[in-house]
């Protein structure tokens, strides 16, 4: 995990309160209100991290608790209230003894301490990211930071996670906590995390937004056999994937070699705060827009893909160089308008460009010290700025 902070949405207790006000049965609305907020740290904990703005206080957790003294009080402290009023209590107690609930001071002493680890090491290769769609402005970007890296841009903001398996363990010894612990669990060797959180600043169609890579070399040399062969492959994959894959070999200034699939099929969607069969809960998740009043988390994991040592481990193992050459590859989620596809430069919600330095850089990456990753100072100093959003 980044870092087991706990957090409940102040979101979730206004719906429980709401629930608990608006029932005229005491036992149900106790009852209800005990199992949401349950439900709640359970829930929103198990995510691998939850943002400083969503995180309830004291305050918070101090009104729920009038509130349900109120409703105890209005039923004359029946039996059955005494009873779910010491559940709820057990609840609440819990609740702020085994999940800590961050002052702003022990907060910001937490983020310095963790700012003090050193940053990963990945001599193998130099990331940038893009920060400007109209300039293409790239900034140096830090890998396995210690903290959700901010990210903004004219169509997304909030932060970005991106975790790679490094060369050799002492590169990060905090990798394997730095993964989700569902996911340890599920795919221990998992080599490649990805997650995105934030807000979309327009609504978007969801079968229009795209995650995938490209690659910055126009034509991929491929020999006419390996081409055929990967065709075919790509062919069967997108017809199994429902028809929805894109992909290209280049070959044109207007298309890039790709391989992407829409955002909504490809990746793990959840939004910040939402629970199924919640009744307050609207129907958006039918829509066919990303809407941009509520927070997003887009997460994907695999363990197919070793890109510090610029590799595909499965089905076998081939050295990406093969079918790349010496291009860059770009990690990007972007916006595609079928209708604009020609000679349009497509408008990114995230483009992550890797250069991969060579086996000499991997050779050496034993004896150069972290000066070597090709990052300035400031690259360091993003990545582990856990910023506000």
């Amino acid at each position: 995990m980044i870092r087991s902070r706990t957090a409940v949405s102040r979101s979730a207790l206004r719906k429980g309160e709401k629930l608990l006000k608006g029932n005229s049965t005491m036992a149900v609305s106790v009852s209800a209100a005990s199992l949401l907020l349950a439900h709640t740290i359970l829930n929103e904990t198990s995510l691998s991290y939850a943002m400083p703005s969503t995180t309830a206080t004291d305050d918070d957790f101090q009104r729920w608790q009038q509130v349900i003294a109120e409703r105890i009080e209005a039923a004359n402290h029946s039996h059955i209230g005494q009873r779910l009023h010491k559940f709820g209590k057990q609840i609440f107690e819990r609740g702020i003894m085994n999940f800590q609930i961050l002052s702003e001071e022990d907060h910001e002493q937490q983020q310095q301490q963790e700012t003090k680890q050193p940053a990963a090491h990945f001599p193998s290769l130099r990331t940038h990211l893009l920060i400007n769609n109209d300039t293409n402005q790239m900034h140096p970007f830090q890998l396995n930071a210690n903290e959700p890296i901010p990210i903004e841009n004219d169509f997304f903001k909030g932060h970005i996670t991106i975790l790679l398996r490094p060369l050799h363990s002492h590169h990060d010894p905090n990798y394997i906590h730095k993964i989700p612990s569902h996911i340890q669990s599920e795919a221990p060797d998992t080599t490649y995390y990805f997650q995105l959180q934030g807000k979309f600043k327009k609504n978007m169609r969801k079968n229009q937004i795209f995650v995938g890579g490209e690659l910055t070399d126009p034509k991929m040399k491929l020999s006419t056999a390996t081409r055929k062969i990967s065709d075919l492959v790509l062919r069967l994959l997108n017809r199994t994937g429902g028809g929805q894959m894109s992909y290209s070999f280049g070959g044109s200034k207007e298309e890039l070699p790709h391989i992407s699939f829409p955002v909504q099929t490809a990746m793990y969607t959840h939004k910040v705060g939402k629970y199924n069969g919640n009744e307050d809960d609207d129907d958006d998740d039918e829509s066919d827009y990303w809407n941009t009043k509520d927070t997003y988390i887009l997460s994907y994991s695999a363990r197919s893909i070793d890109l510090a040592r610029w590799k595909i481990l499965h089905p076998f193992e081939i050295n990406l160089e093969r079918f790349w050459g010496k291009s860059d590859l770009r990690l990007v989620i972007y916006e595609r308008d079928d209708a604009r596809l020609e000679g349009l430069k497509k408008n990114y919600l995230f483009n992550l460009q890797l250069e991969h330095l060579g086996g000499a850089s991997m050779a050496a990456s034993s004896t150069i010290g972290s000066s070597s990753s090709g990052l300035s100072r400031s690259t360091t100093q993003l990545a582990t700025s856990p910023g506000k959003y």
